[in-house]
């Protein structure tokens, strides 16, 4: 146990089935023992992408960006994590800045390389294909996918460059350049033709024509340090609501579509945020990746955050996390030296 120590006792028969008992009925997943809380898959290094296709609870990709590690690269389970694979196979490198998976295709997965550009699977890793026809630099720093158009992707590119693809990747087309490397993008989850984009300058942009220009919202954001915009996600129920993420600023929350940020900080002993993620069925719940302190909930849009179940996390350093949409019920932490994953009773 972190920062502490078990003692070690004794328990009767009769004890121990009923302990086991009521650990299966809060939902904690067993490993080895009877361990509760976090499962730790010491599978690669720099776990910093978690991906889950959002219409299916079973396929898991991770993705890691550390360079000069051998067993590093891609991975997918097909169990709900309970196992992974290594599916780097014949990419030209390891380091991957950013992972998209098609929403209801779970064999097709696309990875942003920090030197390679583009690659896309079809068949869930066993081979890969470059989609880089039109990039005039390949040095990826973000990329997304569009699930409701899945055609639709788009690319940041060192430097500020801004691409984008309507056929699946197989071509791009240069749209923008905004201020700083870009770090995170999303989509409005009901209006195709809406994106926001960060950078690692504490830039947000938004555009409403499908990516044609970007204008930048900085409103609310003055106080903040200039460090990365590390999440941006969009409330699917009010599309209002928009989060964003800083690797040194916490967590803010946009109530008029990125027009003004208000800091939601409130709880969170740690303002360095590697990651973010919402429950869309119920958007009022998310899921903050803190830089040493493990991982963060809230249940009241992010007005305010309790630091969630540390039990056998043994990195608190979360750089990446995911979450099973179908069910919500399946968490995922990415850290330094594994992947912890944690079964819920309930989103």
């Amino acid at each position: 146990m972190k920062n502490g120590k078990t003692s070690s006792v004794r328990l009767t028969r009769a004890f121990a089935l009923a302990l086991a008992t009521i650990l299966a009925t809060i939902g904690w997943r067993a490993i080895a023992s009877s361990d509760a809380g976090w499962v730790k898959h010491a599978i690669t290094k720099s776990v910093r992408n978690v991906s889950l296709p959002e219409k299916q609870s079973k396929v898991v990709y991770l993705a890691t960006d550390v360079v000069n590690y051998t067993n590093a690269g891609v991975f997918v389970s097909t169990d709900s994590g309970a196992t992974f694979k290594n599916v780097t196979g014949a990419l030209p490198e390891r380091v991957v800045k950013d992972i998209a998976v098609h929403p209801s295709n779970v064999k097709m997965a696309y990875v942003a390389l920090m030197n390679s550009g583009v690659y896309r699977t079809t068949n869930q890793g066993t081979s890969w294909k470059a989609m880089n026809l039109g990039l005039t630099v390949q040095q990826a720093t973000a990329l997304f996918l569009n699930p409701i158009a899945p055609s639709t992707l788009f690319l940041g590119i060192k430097g500020g460059s801004v691409f984008r693809s309507t056929n699946g990747g197989g071509t791009w087309t240069k749209v923008g350049t905004v201020t700083g490397d870009v770090s995170a993008i999303t989509a409005d989850p009901k209006n195709k033709k809406v994106y926001y984009l960060g950078t690692n300058k504490r830039a947000v942009y938004k555009s409403i024509d499908s990516g044609v220009t970007w204008v930048q919202k900085t409103v609310g954001l003055a106080g903040a340090t200039a460090n990365s915009i590390t999440s941006i996600i969009v409330d699917p129920l009010n599309t209002a609501n928009v989060y964003l993420a800083m690797s040194k600023n916490g967590v803010f929350k946009s109530t008029d579509g990125g027009e003004s940020w208000v800091q939601k900080k409130i709880g969170l002993k740690n303002i360095k945020v590697n990651d973010l993620v919402l429950y869309k069925k119920t958007p009022s719940i998310l899921y903050a990746a803190t830089d040493g302190t493990g991982v963060f909930k809230s249940t009241n849009s992010a007005d305010t955050w309790t630091q969630f179940d540390k039990l056998n996390l043994t990195e608190l350093k979360i750089l990446g996390i995911g979450l099973d949409q179908l069910t919500g019920k399946h968490l995922f932490a990415g850290t330094a030296n594994a992947v912890f994953d944690y079964t819920l009773t309930a989103p």
